[in-house]
């Protein structure tokens, strides 16, 4: 069955400008962070690899993502007149060895490499926004306007999609696709036309074409479908706008199959109608996730919750869930599965468009070995944010004492977002032991991926250190980063590690909580238990001072 779009109240203006307001201080967040963050491990990959595909049509450079990603990340480097890849000593064996290409295409290009990183980084603010856009007016259209504006608050303070929504990677453009198709799959269920048609089938494209991942869509579909019309018929307390019309459910799954059709065609023209087109993006798909551990180095140890491996415990990413999303708002997700399964009039059979993605995504990291990164299930936070305004209106109409405290809970959410800025990738909630906590709970990208750099060279400005001891990760690009933000610095000896000498030493986090700080040796870092910093830089730089 296919339900009929229910008829939209006249919208009141006041939704609409506090709406403005909440997406304006989700913009301004994002580029204080975007300014204030020296280059992340990924970055230079995805810069250069867009900038390549943009100026050479190398798709062989980072084949292990899809291309459409990298496209946009490299649009905004055309308009400042980089130097040719070809001037560039490295570039002749970039694609077998990108870490010494990347350093030269960043920090001795003609532009400086806090533009280039800048002019990267709006294409993930712009993404951002166009989620946090698109997360209100889909929760609107379902709940109503107000529950929009519940959906969009939690969007606006998030500190993991500000996050990423200030850096120049694919994860945003994941998260938005998944976001983007899921609500156009919902717009088609709703009212099947071929425009609704041809808008899902290039949303599921573009999220196809944004990260590998997206895959799992694909197998979603079915079970999306076949939720929502069960929902619907079992739904008792209907009103008559809210029946579904007499429409067979094979409707809605032939204008779905042409819409998955649409993708896939839109899939193998990006990767070239006279090449090999569906087959590059298997074997993209393959080296990307089926064979994603031959990726990771045996040395890369991912830290989590005491444990170190390169993937993790298959627990590992809802764990990092747990302790890096806002008390606020998993407080207010346990409440709405609780109002769920007591009241079920607001869980409309609309919401299966959302819930199956989120069920899906945490499905497929706990089956998966993958690192325990959270930045690998963000599009759950567009679609537990959407869920989460029809929550909050249902709370809200349950008297007085609620009303306070979902207001209590959103002005937590917002002044504790506002004080862990600029620092958003590196937040850790207030259970976990804030940002100083996190990394006795995980490491990698969820704390550490080598982004206060430049914060660590104004620090030691301000205190007029000495040549600082570092061990700093990624360590591909540290002598030209250093060299840029005017650091002195010298490598640290292992000796060292057991009896530092007197002066400044900068640990990355991820290396103090690494079984082996160079494999074989045996050397790690006990340093957290032995010494108390005297500051730490963004939460991912320690910095220690021996007398």
């Amino acid at each position: 069955m296919i339900a009929q779009t229910m008829p939209q109240a006249r919208r009141n203006p006041w939704t609409t400008r506090i709406a403005i307001v909440l997406i304006l201080a989700f913009v301004g967040q994002c580029l204080w962070a975007a300014r204030s963050k020296s280059a992340t491990y990924d970055e230079p990959y995805y810069l250069a690899a867009g900038y390549a595909y943009l100026t050479r049509g190398a798709l062989e450079f980072n084949r292990e993502h899809p291309p459409l990603m990298k496209y946009l990340l490299g649009l905004p480097l055309l308009l400042l007149d980089l130097r040719p890849l070809e001037d560039f000593p490295a570039w002749a064996g970039a694609v077998d060895d990108p870490e010494s290409f990347l350093p030269g295409f960043l920090f001795e290009n003609t532009a400086s490499p806090d533009a280039i990183l800048f002019a990267g980084r709006l294409v993930a603010v712009v993404l951002g926004t166009a989620t946090a856009v698109l997360v209100w007016r889909w929760a609107a259209a379902i709940f109503g306007e107000w529950a929009g504006l519940a959906a969009l608050a939690p969007c606006a303070f998030c500190p993991n999609l500000i996050a990423y929504s200030s850096l120049a990677t694919l994860d945003i453009g994941l998260a938005f696709g998944v976001a983007a198709a899921s609500f156009a799959f919902w717009r088609l269920w709703r009212r099947p036309s071929q425009s609704t048609t041809l808008v899902a089938g290039v949303a599921l494209g573009c999220a196809l074409l944004a990260r590998f991942v997206a895959v799992g869509f694909l197998i979603a579909l079915p079970a999306v479908l076949a939720a929502a019309e069960w929902s619907g018929r079992k739904r008792s307390n209907q009103t008559e706008d809210e029946k579904p019309v007499a429409c067979k459910m094979r409707v809605a799954a032939i204008w779905m199959a042409v819409a998955v059709i649409l993708a896939v065609l839109l899939v193998w023209a990006a990767y070239g109608w006279k090449g090999h087109g569906l087959g590059d993006y298997w074997r993209g798909f393959q080296l990307g996730v089926l064979e994603r551990h031959q990726l990771i180095s045996p040395e890369a140890a991912a830290f989590c919750f005491g444990r170190n491996s390169p993937t993790g415990p298959w627990w590992g990413i809802p764990a990092a869930f747990a302790v890096k999303t806002p008390i606020p708002i998993l407080t207010l997700l346990g409440i709405g599965v609780i109002l769920a399964v007591k009241h079920r009039g607001w869980l409309r059979p609309d919401s299966w468009f959302a819930l199956v993605g989120i069920v899906l995504l945490l499905a497929a990291t706990t089956l998966v070995p993958c690192m325990p990164c959270l930045r690998y299930v963000l599009p759950l936070y567009p679609l537990l944010y959407v869920l989460l305004g029809g929550a909050v209106a249902a709370l809200w109409k349950n008297g007085r004492a609620a009303r306070i405290g979902v207001v209590v809970l959103g002005c937590w959410l917002v002044i504790g977002t506002l004080l862990s800025g600029p620092h958003y990738l590196a937040y850790f909630n207030e259970a976990a032991g804030g940002r100083r906590g996190g990394i006795r709970c995980l490491t990698d990208s969820n704390l550490d991926w080598g982004q206060d750099l430049k914060g660590l060279a104004e620090y030691a400005r301000a205190h007029d250190s000495p040549p600082v001891r570092m061990v700093y990760q990624p360590a591909y690009f540290v002598d030209a980063a250093a060299r840029h933000y005017g650091l002195q610095w010298q490598p640290m000896r292992l000796s060292e590690i057991r009896d530092p000498l007197p002066g400044w030493y900068a640990i990355s986090a991820s290396i103090l909580q690494q079984p082996e700080v160079v494999p074989g040796t045996g050397a790690r870092f006990d340093w957290l238990g032995r010494f108390e910093p005297v500051e730490v830089i963004g939460g991912s730089i320690y910095v220690y001072r021996f007398d």
